[in-house]
């Protein structure tokens, strides 16, 4: 049975347990296309002939028969595909499908099944999905330490920023459950020892994983939200939007030019991996003045949805674009308050950048303004690309230290 029965007004504790009671059921029942609680697994009759086309194809003796053809369901067991389902697109069954040793879905046209070793469905019974770089499958065997060998441990961060990824683009009546219905993954999730979960990010894997940027592929998310009601999140965490995100692709090691110099999330409630109720990093890097002008997308010329980075003297091309964490309606108001304020550019990293030439490098960062609740401290307003050949002579600045909340 699914956590949509659960929430949080049921307490934080209620999730602290759902890791131990989905990664120990003996079987999960999924009502995959079920909109609410009031329909079951199997749907009406008039969906499936919407859905199914007849062709008369020849017969024995002489005669014909009827075939029924539909669409081949993708089943990939792949965490961080896009499902089909309605219940796949839930934030709280994002756990579940992955927690859960063994799943019997009821979708629409079919049945599919998954196990720890394989996948079949009713229109492909050999398929057998069981590849080890197969994400679902992988991080069962990665909490399980007896089964899978020491060496995924190298990894852990790239495949935590795939699953965050495939998480944040999921719906959530309650923003504040953001955190909540993904802690029975974070409190399994095979971290160093030691390791400090912040707000859906690694100490370990910080600065770096602050690198996150708003996923502005899908119209639907075009514009960006903070998460409304109760606090959810710091602004430099993913957790703060209510948007799907994406971590920046890297060829290789990173230079670091920021050091993290201090990090707390102060948990609300008793659940440690849940909500949080304050935050902040502290960062030492190269950090200067920059001038940032909003502008609006092709995409959609109601919003503005990314900024044109500039030095102080204002010297810029057009294509030096951030994508900002936070849209605004396209007004002259809008405009001019954006444009008005401070801002300040946090080097983060250096990282090569995706060509044929390695000797190309991106220089990462992060945009920031000054907070309005704490004079001392600074609002995260996007993440920043620049390319190191186009603008050799950029000014990093000096090395200050910086706390972001």
């Amino acid at each position: 049975m699914y956590l949509a029965r659960f929430r949080s007004r049921l307490g934080d504790i209620e999730s602290s347990r759902m890791a131990a009671i989905y990664r120990n059921c003996l079987l999960s029942i999924s009502a995959t296309d079920a909109a609410d609680g009031s329909q079951g697994c199997f749907v009406p009759k008039e969906f499936i002939r919407r859905n199914v086309s007849s062709v008369l194809a020849p017969g024995k003796n002489g005669g014909t028969v009827k075939v029924h053809i539909r669409p081949t369901t993708r089943w990939d067991d792949d965490f961080h595909s896009q499902r089909k389902g309605l219940l796949f697109q839930r934030g709280w069954v994002f756990q579940e499908r992955l927690l859960a040793p063994r799943i019997l879905s009821f979708s629409a046209m079919e049945l599919a099944w998954y196990c720890k070793e394989k996948t079949f469905c009713a229109c492909r019974p050999w398929y057998n999905n069981s590849r080890i770089d197969n994400n679902r499958q992988q991080f069962l065997k990665m909490i399980d330490d007896d089964k899978y060998p020491g060496d995924i441990y190298n990894r852990w961060d790239d495949e935590w920023q795939k699953l965050v990824s495939a998480y944040s683009g999921l719906d959530l009546t309650f923003d504040t459950d953001v955190l909540p219905a993904l802690s029975g993954i974070a409190s399994l999730w095979p971290c160093p020892v030691g390791d400090m979960y912040l707000s859906g990010l690694w100490k370990s894997s910080l600065p770096l994983e602050l690198l996150w940027y708003r996923n502005t592929e899908t119209t639907d998310h075009i514009v960006g939200i903070r998460r409304s009601g109760t606090y959810c999140a710091p602004s430099w965490s993913w957790a703060s939007l209510r948007n799907p995100i994406s971590f920046f692709y890297r060829l290789g090691p990173p230079t670091y030019l920021a050091t993290l110099v201090d990090a707390m999330c102060q948990v609300d409630g008793a659940n440690p991996w849940g909500q949080v109720s304050d935050g902040y990093v502290v960062l030492k890097a190269p950090c200067s003045r920059v001038n940032l002008r909003c502008v609006s997308s092709p995409t959609t010329a109601r919003h503005y949805t990314h900024c044109i980075v500039c030095p102080p003297d204002d010297s810029y091309e057009e294509n030096e674009r951030a994508i900002l964490d936070v849209t605004a309606p396209v007004s002259e108001a809008a405009k001019d308050h954006f444009d008005s304020q401070d801002y300040w550019c946090l080097q983060i990293a250096i990282s090569p950048k995706p060509t044929a030439s390695r000797s190309l490098q991106w220089r990462h960062s992060l945009l920031l303004k000054k907070e309005d609740r704490d004079p001392n401290a600074y609002e995260r307003v996007a993440t920043w690309r620049m390319d190191v050949e186009k603008w050799p002579n950029w000014d990093l600045g000096p090395e200050v230290t910086v706390k972001i909340i």
